[in-house]
């Protein structure tokens, strides 16, 4: 089969320019080492109180990313995503690599910080005030006889969204993650200004199940779509029994509702 010279120049140079393209989708306009300077700095850790660092430059979603991931010496790990190009962050969290209330003898493991003071807690961390946030979640976790709190809230001005635990011994902040690219908006997704708070929403969830609030454990409520409809989703426990339901957030109304009871 014969190739006409001209088809064939034609397929070269697109060849050509795709491969350039492809270069230019993985090129960094900033460095490695710029990219671990702006995590560094937007945590406030300093080079000398590094135990390791890693970075990696990977393409997500179309976009060069570098991932960035230190340990500190005293035990905290962060993971950042910074836009390649502009050096923007697009995603940090840090951890706690260890769990130090458990360092707290158990005859000494008081709930010293109440919910709202976590809330208040996680607000400050985050350099926000409670009328510039829509909370989401603020759960009560139990685990092995370790109490936190779990908030997670969205910032109504820029979408960004917060997840934080926090001791419920001591207030500190146990791990914490800001994903600067999940973007909230309701209007989008038909969401009207009218809708219950969250506090009507567990009221009504307490008054169905006939229980009071001293008897509940582990309450967790968030805000979620379901069918295309917004919804608080939730559950608790009140002894042996785990209560699961949807409530309607315009309407007040029980989308589902269970009960489980755990023999």
């Amino acid at each position: 089969m014969s190739i006409n010279k001209k088809t064939l120049a034609v397929g070269v140079v697109a060849g050509t320019i795709a491969a350039a393209s492809c270069f230019s989708a993985f090129a960094a306009q900033i460095t490695k080492d710029k990219a671990e300077s702006i995590a560094l700095n937007d945590a406030g850790v300093k080079e000398s109180d590094i135990a390791y660092i890693w970075t990696e430059l990977e393409m997500e979603k179309g976009r060069s990313v570098y991932d960035v991931e230190f340990l500190t010496k005293d035990y905290y790990e962060y993971d950042y995503d910074i836009d390649a190009v502009s050096g923007s962050i697009i995603k940090s969290d840090r951890e706690a690599e260890y769990e130090f209330f458990r360092a707290i003898p158990e005859r000494d493991r008081k709930e010293n910080v109440s919910l709202e003071q976590a809330k208040s807690i996680a607000l400050r961390h985050a350099g926000k005030e409670a009328d510039e946030v829509r909370i989401i979640k603020e759960s009560t976790d139990r685990d092995d006889g370790l109490v936190s709190y779990d908030i997670e809230f969205y910032s109504t001005d820029d979408g960004n969204k917060f997840e934080y635990e926090i001791s419920a011994y001591t207030g500190e902040v146990i791990s914490f993650e800001t994903d600067f690219n999940n973007r909230y908006s309701g209007s989008e997704r038909g969401e009207t200004r009218e809708r219950i708070t969250w506090d009507s929403a567990r009221s009504l969830a307490l008054s169905k199940a006939g229980v009071k609030e001293s008897e509940v454990r582990g309450f967790e409520l968030e805000l979620d779509y379901d069918d295309g409809i917004l919804v608080y989703e939730g559950s608790f426990n009140v002894g042996w029994t785990e209560y699961d339901f949807e409530i309607n957030a315009s309407t007040g109304s029980f989308v589902s509702w269970s009960v489980e009871r755990d023999d």
